[in-house]
């Protein structure tokens, strides 16, 4: 047995990755010989390192240990080196530096003089791209570690850029604490997002006809692909009205996740009192595509006559919408649901149509035909106003003489399609049966004997239909038949 001063070079490296505590166990360690050409391995006794009373580091061999018997003092530890093998890394692999996910890739490494490697890298990379979680055994053993090693990568599309950091860490007894190789980074960009797609309400096949209320609408689905947000969009009532489907504007879904999952408008039934157009629509984005992509699809449902007007009697229906002829020949479609108001009727100037002319429509004098289908009549809602001038207290509607059709009748009454006479709904004096051509129905609102009596602030239905007489429960006499064959349109005069 003897011993050997260690180098500045051994010294630093124990110094470093040893306590003193430790110095003395058993140690194998390679040494490189100054100028020899082949590396020597000696090992300690079990005395191993130990410091001398100077506080230098002094190595007690075993002359059984050695290899080459003639290892000088001066022999420096070997430490591990990792090679690059046959891929491309940068430092370790030259590996491209930036790529677009998805990318994949094998590379390849190795290590001599290494009693065994550990993985260490970024904490995204463990386990997700192929390279092991920091501080993971690599190798183990020097024949293992010198081999040549695969790592198949693969990196993930990413919604933002995300860099990735690789390396390895190589120990020997010579080098306790290890070897670290140069990280090796890769950026991997966000793959361009593609415009939103959704899938949705132009795919429900809803009907282009106009329906006839009560109306059921099936369960929907939608989802949204490529969308980082999608918000609700409607132009009338079904937004915010109808139960699972959002008031336009507010968030229908948030996160591509969430968009791209089924979501489902669960149906209902649509029973306006009035045609409405419901519109279900979709807004979505993205941050490629700020722009909105958005898809609509409606369904227009018109009331139920049975149901929305409860006076109307049988076999006969309320008309809603249809045309006008005016004194002058001219002759108008009414928007829909003209014929359900009065001042749709009468409040509109001649020829443009514009402004309306609110109850009782009096600014001007107007003579309006409507064109009313066989067994069909017209309700017209209107409300009286609180407070009237002295002009608007009373008024009528005079049948004109010329381009007389057929009698008609008219009820003005809280109830739409009211026409029995008898009937508690009907004012005192607000009725007129079998009116013929150059007759009026008056109307007032100060208590005029012999005049339709409506009261300030009511709202009331202005019944129109072509037959001689009106109902009266009172004594079981039935609405008398049409006294209209075809479209009738009576000239009626508003004043």
């Amino acid at each position: 047995m003897f011993s050997i001063k260690l180098s500045p070079a051994v010294l630093s490296a124990l110094l470093l990755v040893t306590p003193l505590a430790t110095l003395h166990a058993q140690v194998t360690i390679k040494l490189t010989p100054n100028g020899a050409a082949q590396p020597c391995v000696v090992m300690t006794t079990p005395d191993g390192v130990s410091a001398d009373a100077n506080g230098a580091l002094t190595a007690n061999l075993d002359g059984s240990g050695f290899t080459d018997p003639g290892c000088p003092t001066n022999a420096s530890p070997i430490a591990p080196t990792i090679s690059p093998g046959t891929g491309d890394w940068p430092t370790l692999f030259n590996f491209p530096t930036q790529a677009t996910g998805p990318f994949a890739t094998t590379t390849y490494w190795a290590a001599q003089n290494a009693d065994s490697c550990t993985y260490f890298g970024s904490s995204a990379t463990a386990g997700s791209v192929g390279w092991g979680a920091p501080a993971a055994t690599a190798c183990s053993g020097a024949a293992n570690c010198a081999i040549l090693h695969a790592a198949n990568l693969s990196f993930p599309q990413v919604a933002s850029s995300t860099t990735y950091f690789l390396g390895l860490k190589c120990f020997n007894a010579g080098f306790p604490n290890g070897v670290v190789s140069p990280a090796a980074s890769i950026t991997i960009n966000s793959q361009p997002q593609g415009a939103p797609a959704i899938t949705g309400p132009s795919s429900w096949g809803l009907p282009s006809a106009t329906q006839t209320a009560p109306y059921a609408l099936a369960a929907k689905t939608w989802s949204a692909t490529n969308a980082e947000q999608c918000t609700y969009n409607g132009t009338n009532s079904a937004a915010g009205v109808l139960s699972g489907w959002g008031a336009a504007g507010s968030v229908a879904c948030t996160g591509s996740a969430q968009c791209a999952s089924t979501h489902t408008f669960p149906g209902t039934t649509l029973n306006p009192t009035a045609t409405t157009t419901y519109t279900f629509g979709l807004n979505c984005t993205n941050a490629t595509f700020p722009t909105t992509a958005n898809q609509t699809a409606s369904v227009t449902v018109q009331p139920n006559s049975q149901t929305s007007c409860p006076g109307t009697p049988s076999g006969w229906n309320r008309q809603n919408t249809g045309s006008v002829i005016y004194q002058a020949g001219f002759q108008a479609t009414l928007p829909a649901d003209g014929f359900a108001n009065w001042d749709s009727i009468w409040g509109r100037p001649y020829p443009n149509l514009t402004p309306i002319d609110a109850w009782p429509s009096k600014t001007i004098s107007r003579v309006v035909g409507p064109n009313i289908s066989f067994k069909n009549f017209i309700s017209a809602q209107f409300s009286v106003p609180a407070n009237l001038i002295s002009s608007n207290k009373s008024g009528l509607l005079h049948v004109e003489q010329t381009g007389f059709q057929g009698a008609i009748s008219m009820t003005m009454s809280t109830k739409c399609g009211d026409f029995d006479q008898s009937s508690s709904s009907i004012p005192a004096g607000c009725f007129k049966a079998g009116m013929l051509g150059d007759s009026s129905f008056y109307w007032t609102t100060i208590g005029t004997p012999l005049k339709c009596q409506l009261t300030p602030g009511q709202t009331y239905y202005l019944n129109l239909i072509y037959t001689s007489t009106l109902a009266n429960s009172a004594t079981g006499a039935p609405l008398g038949a049409s006294s209209c064959t075809g479209v009738c349109a009576n000239q009626i005069k508003n004043q």
